[in-house]
């Protein structure tokens, strides 16, 4: 997945944002998500207010960045009381890329997440760490903190150009969700983003984000 990770870089080195990739085991599985996220945020919460990064972007190791010249920041919500933005596909939640506000919030949502199969270990959880996600967004303490935007915004799928959630000429991103040969598909959507880059690396103001 290196190339993918590449695409990432550059995004982050043209705006300026620090990356940290995800190398290490903490803990098993597809958990190992949430419990790195946690670090990172409880790192955060130990400085000074003044000298915290104020949100991070999570993006699965599958997805591609195809539109650099779109910044994250026009994703953070204008309210105050989103801590949290994430998108659906047809199978409910999927937090292959979402916005996490860098606050107390966040660390209790990351630690009822990491703690849901030990509290709740007789409840199916489909997709792991995503379902617990989802369940826990759902919870009265959780839930009006998030706001579900549409999945074109960041966290596309290559499908058929019809659907709502398919990737479009200079959306910012490709993600290969639950697909096979996924490398393969990786090395074809970098080369088509490059050579085509008169297509895909548009102004975000000209894209069709709002």
């Amino acid at each position: 997945y290196e190339q993918a990770l590449l695409t990432h870089h550059r995004h982050a080195e043209l705006h300026d944002y620090p990356v940290l990739d995800l190398q290490s085991k903490i803990i098993d599985d597809l958990w190992n998500k949430p419990a790195y996220l946690l670090s990172l945020v409880l790192d955060e919460l130990r400085k000074p207010e003044g000298h915290r990064v104020e949100w991070l972007f999570w993006f699965d190791r599958d997805t591609v960045i195809l539109n650099p010249c779109i910044p994250l920041h026009i994703f953070l919500p204008p309210r105050d009381d989103i801590h949290i933005v994430i998108s659906n596909d047809w199978n409910g939640l999927n937090n292959g890329v979402f916005g996490l506000r860098i606050n107390e919030w966040s660390a209790r949502l990351l630690s009822t997440i990491l703690g849901y199969r030990e509290l709740r270990p007789d409840e199916e959880l489909r997709f792991t760490e995503q379902s617990a996600m989802e369940k826990v967004l759902q919870d009265s303490r959780f839930k009006q903190g998030a706001a579900y935007y549409p999945q074109r915004w960041f966290n596309a799928y290559e499908a058929e150009a019809e659907k709502d959630y398919a990737v479009k000429d200079s959306d910012l991103l490709v993600h290969f969700a639950g697909v096979g040969d996924r490398l393969k598909k990786i090395a074809n959507w970098i080369e088509k983003a490059d050579s085509e880059s008169e297509v895909w690396s548009v102004d975000y103001r000209s894209t069709s984000l709002p």
